[in-house]
């Protein structure tokens, strides 16, 4: 390992031929970080960030590495292929892009958010009106990491739902919906979900399966 280099507060290491971001944190132990998207384009490797206490020796710092090697290089290979597999889509859809889960001629990304938001507040306020809650705001992010949040009685959607059927879209507005009630992942929480969403497992696991398709598209048309 050779002893980090600083540039602009961003120090960055050479480990096993894999390029490491180091970052201080308040933590006590390490950890580490192999993000797909880390505002970053979809065709760059992997970002692989170690987080670590600000007392941590490089000795400290290379020891954590040595003992995750293993972990390292799987996760960094799994992710990489991943990653080829959807650039891979993206080239054989060139002039295209998802649509409510459909492939359509592509469209400015500002349509593609008006249209989402367009749906986004008309289903919105449907399945509130069946869960018996009111809700003040909603907005759109270009978020990689929520396909939602609730923060009192606002709503924030992200715009990768875009891609996505209108299925996963619906499960993903009844789960924000049901924090106005219950604003925790309880039991209650979830059985209020289940009952306007009998099929939220499914959808939550497909929706999971492919945010990474999803995310590249976004990264694609930014």
């Amino acid at each position: 390992m050779v002893a980090p280099s600083t540039k602009q507060e961003t120090q960055t290491i050479n480990f096993q031929g894999l390029s490491i971001s180091l970052r201080k944190a308040k933590g006590k132990y390490m950890r580490l970080s192999i993000a797909m998207y880390p505002k970053a384009k979809a065709k760059q490797a992997p970002l692989i960030t170690l987080f670590y206490h600000k007392k941590a020796t490089h000795y400290d710092i290379n020891t954590f590495l040595e003992n995750n090697a293993l972990w390292i290089h799987n996760t960094f290979r799994q992710i990489s292929l991943k990653l080829e597999q959807y650039n891979t889509i993206l080239a054989n859809h060139p002039n295209e892009i998802l649509l409510f889960g459909e492939w359509i001629p592509k469209i400015p990304l500002a349509h593609v958010r008006s249209i989402l938001l367009a749906y986004l507040m008309e289903r919105a306020t449907i399945l509130a009106d069946s869960l018996g809650v009111r809700f003040s705001k909603l907005g759109i992010r270009p978020s990689y990491t929520r396909f939602g949040s609730c923060t009192q009685d606002r709503l924030s959607f992200s715009l990768l739902l875009a891609f996505a059927p209108k299925e996963q879209i619906d499960y993903v507005i009844i789960h924000e919906l049901a924090h106005l009630i219950h604003k925790n992942h309880s039991p209650r929480f979830w059985l209020l979900v289940e009952k306007h969403c009998p099929e939220w497992r499914t959808l939550r696991k497909t929706l999971k399966d492919h945010s990474g398709i999803y995310r590249a598209l976004l990264d694609s048309i930014k």
